[in-house]
Parts: C-alpha cells; sequence; structure tokens
C-alpha cells in the first residue's frame, strides 16, 4: 500500500488523497 513508503513523500501522498476525496464530495454535492 501507499504506507510501504515512508518519508517526505507521504505528506504529498497524503495532500492528494485529500485532494481527490474532497473533489469527490464535491462533484457529489453539486
Amino acid at each position: 500500500m501507499l504506507y510501504a513508503c515512508v518519508g517526505s513523500n507521504e505528506m504529498l501522498i497524503l495532500r492528494l488523497i485529500l485532494r481527490m476525496e474532497l473533489k469527490e464530495h464535491k462533484e457529489q454535492r453539486y
């Protein structure tokens, strides 16, 4: 999984996941 790679990239991955989730929620609401 994504957690396999632990390091500075972890923050970038988490941000990307959060952005994708936010976009999905926005699309569902609107």
